[in-house]
This record gives C-alpha cells, sequence and structure tokens, in this order.
C-alpha cells in the first residue's frame, strides 16, 4: 500500500495484486480448509490418533471454522424459573425468575442485570402483560 500527500489528506493506494479484504470479512472456504489442515496436523503431532478417526477428525475442525462468527442454534431445553412464577408477584416485592432477584423495580434490574426489556422478559417466560396499578393515593 503507498501512501500519497494531497492537499493536508493522506490518500491510501494499493500496489497491484495486494488483497484488500478486511480482517473481519467472513473466511472463504480454502481459507477454512487451509486453516483446519494447520490445526488438525498440529493435533496429529502431539496426539495419537487412529487412521479412521482422521476423516472424522477433520470434518469436525471444518465445521467449527465454518459456524465461527454465526450465532449459535438455540437449545429447545425449557427454562426453569428461579421461583414459581405465581410466587414471584406480591404486594411488597417482585422477584426476577431468571435469578430470583427481589425488589420493588424489575424493570430497571432487567437491563442492568440481564440486558432485556421487560417485553423481551415477558416473551422468555411466556408471560402476560400485568395490568400496572398504581400506589394508593391520600387525598386531603
Amino acid at each position: 500500500m503507498t501512501a500519497l500527500s494531497y492537499g493536508g489528506w493522506c490518500i491510501l493506494r494499493p500496489e497491484k495484486g495486494e488483497d484488500l479484504t478486511m480482517p473481519d470479512e467472513p473466511a472463504t472456504a480454502s481459507i477454512d480448509r487451509a486453516l483446519a489442515t494447520k490445526i488438525v496436523g498440529a493435533y496429529v503431532r502431539r496426539n495419537q490418533i487412529a487412521p479412521d478417526q482422521l476423516a472424522v477428525l477433520i470434518s469436525t475442525v471444518h465445521e467449527a471454522l465454518v459456524r465461527l462468527g454465526k450465532p449459535a442454534e438455540s437449545v429447545g431445553s425449557a427454562r426453569t424459573p428461579a421461583i414459581t412464577i405465581r410466587r414471584s408477584v406480591q404486594h411488597d416485592r417482585v422477584t426476577c425468575l431468571d435469578c430470583g432477584w427481589a425488589g420493588s423495580m424489575l424493570r430497571r434490574h432487567l437491563t442492568t442485570s440481564h440486558r432485556l426489556t421487560p417485553d423481551e422478559y415477558r416473551a422468555r417466560w411466556n408471560l402476560p402483560h400485568y395490568c400496572r396499578i398504581p400506589k394508593r393515593v391520600e387525598i386531603g
């Protein structure tokens, strides 16, 4: 890459045949294969492996490299709450179903500790929208 200055600006011009891909771009299949062979080669140098297991090892490493940077698949396991849903709402406090925290304001706890919005929390636990009842205020 050649740097040129023009009117106070620095302009970078690539050389012929220079690779201009960004480091955070997804890897191509050839790079995945090359990296998989390096990883498998390093593993086989230090560990004994049966010849019939070599193909399984190569495919497993290659699949793991292809999955890098992609979101993890959600596991279908059911969540278990820290407290029963019925007991989570009391007249003086509300309890978080994720961790069991008890306090008077669940929204702040959800955003700071779990980085969830109230709608995401309701969707996670399949909760209905509760009626918001204001505190009693004595007039006069």
